[in-house]
């Protein structure tokens, strides 16, 4: 009778830790959910941005990743390679940074590249010149 009664405990017991365990696994999966989606969004923003920078300046490029590029305190080199119109320029990816980092930055740099190549290719429709768009205009009022 009372090996019946502590397995009863016991089943009680581990059901209460498998619920407990299933709510915080649903909690987590939903942080990364909502942690992925804001990441995407403002890379999207930071991407695009960039991207509309420098083809405003002039500068056709595109951005790969690259694991071997050397040493280059973490800035871009270039490829010496043409995708087109475009400049390819080497990314460094350093595998020894957090998942989190390595993701943010490859999502900005998908959104430059995306962006870059719909201004080339719409480019009717994005103004190459910098600067201001108002003009000024000449009132000679003397």
């Amino acid at each position: 009778m009372e090996s019946s009664k502590r397995l009863k405990v016991a089943v009680i017991v581990l059901g209460i830790a498998l619920l407990v365990s299933l709510g915080v696994m649903a909690w987590v999966l939903w942080q990364n959910y909502i942690w992925r989606t804001t990441v995407d969004s403002v890379a999207e923003q930071a991407g695009g941005a960039w991207a509309q920078t420098c083809f405003r300046n002039g500068k056709l490029v595109v951005y790969e990743y690259s694991v071997g590029v050397g040493e280059t305190n973490g800035m871009p080199v270039f490829s010496g390679r043409r995708d087109g119109p475009f400049d390819v320029w080497l990314w460094p990816d350093y595998a020894e940074l957090p998942m989190q980092s390595r993701y943010a930055q490859r999502k900005v740099m998908e959104a430059f590249d995306s962006e870059m190549r719909d201004m080339y290719k719409h480019r009717k429709f994005y103004r190459q010149e910098s600067g201001a768009t108002n003009k000024t205009v000449n009132n000679d009022n003397k």
